[in-house]
């Protein structure tokens, strides 16, 4: 162990001494994690998705199924409104909190 520092201190003052930046560790890149609300009814189309507390729009796509809504940007955590119409084109407006929504990984 004490030779990995010592090393780690010798290429950093190397690198100072001539005037280089040190490496930046390699950065892993993460998949991207969005979030769904699961539906009792099959959907047609969704109008809007927002954010309760303040009406700020909430980026979103319709699951191929029609059986979720898909939040392509949402913060994990707050409460959401939905409005759509379902396939007899009715239309409902549904409000989930956080933990009725439920992680997905990818799309």
């Amino acid at each position: 162990m004490k030779w990995i520092c010592t090393t780690f201190i010798l290429m950093m003052a190397t690198a100072w001494a001539y005037g280089q930046e040190p490496a930046a560790p390699e950065e892993v890149p993460w998949p991207q994690f969005y979030y769904q609300i699961f539906l009792e009814d099959t959907l047609q189309s969704i109008e809007r998705v927002v954010y309760d507390k303040d009406s700020t729009e909430i980026e979103f796509k319709l699951s191929p199924d029609g059986q979720a809504i898909y939040l392509l940007d949402y913060d994990g955590e707050s409460r959401v409104t939905a409005t759509f119409t379902d396939i007899h084109g009715t239309s409902h407006t549904i409000s989930k909190p956080h933990c009725h929504i439920h992680g997905l990984e990818h799309l």
